[in-house]
């Protein structure tokens, strides 16, 4: 089935490897410095047609052997300094920060070696950590159908969520999950005329869900069924 590629998924690129020797210190100051040259989100893997759009404001946490300190990403200085030693770099966005429900949760972290002296150079790239879910409907299916109602939740759990069309609804990834999900429809035609579809996804060989990705649901006209891809 086609893909196409949504903004913002996975991967991270830790440090770039490239030093700079800082003449101006001496022995008894024992720091270095880090310069963080590109921090960017990981593009999120749309599985089928269509695009979506996900805010992504970024923070910047470096934990040295001294201190933790956290940046808004337009506030990272250009030249940050810190003591010599192993260094923590954390990039998330708020949604992860807040522990935010149905949001696009953005992480990566890495550690850095500050060597006494020299400039070290950092790029990373900030996967979506969670996954999400999207209904699409064919274009004809208001003429036959007067409304619908679409549920989805994980099979371990009790709550489901009502998601309408181009909707996105994200769930936070833990390995095995499996999503059930279900589609009421009343038709136009029928005077009774009130059917049920039902599916699962997550379970089957080769279909496991994976963190990062847009899952997207569509109700195939011809075999009258639900299909998640």
């Amino acid at each position: 089935m086609k893909q196409t590629i949504l903004y913002f998924i996975a991967g991270l690129f830790l440090l770039t490897g490239c030093t700079q020797e800082e003449p101006s210190l001496t022995e008894s100051n024992q720091v270095g410095y880090l310069t963080v040259e590109d921090l960017t989100l990981q593009q999120a893997e749309l599985i089928s047609v269509g695009s979506r759009a996900v805010d992504a404001d970024l923070y910047v946490e470096i934990t040295d052997t001294k201190a933790t300190t956290t940046y808004n990403l337009g506030t990272v200085p250009a030249k940050i300094e810190l003591a010599v030693g192993t260094c923590t770099v954390k990039a998330y966005n708020a949604a992860y920060k807040d522990n935010t429900t149905n949001a696009a949760k953005y992480y990566a972290e890495t550690t850095v070696e500050i060597k006494e002296g020299k400039v070290e150079y950092l790029s990373l790239e900030v996967p979506m950590v969670n996954y999400g879910v999207t209904l699409s409907l064919p274009d004809n299916f208001s003429d036959w159908f007067s409304d619908y109602t679409f549920s989805i939740g994980k099979s371990a759990a009790t709550e489901t969520f009502s998601l309408k069309e181009d909707e996105v609804i994200y769930f936070d990834y833990q390995k095995g999950d499996v999503l059930s999900y279900s589609l009421k429809v009343t038709s136009k035609e029928e005077a009774d005329g009130t059917f049920t579809q039902t599916g699962s996804y997550g379970s089957d060989e080769g279909k496991a869900i994976e963190s990062g990705k847009i899952y997207q649901i569509i109700y195939n006209w011809e075999t009258k069924a639900l299909e998640m891809n």
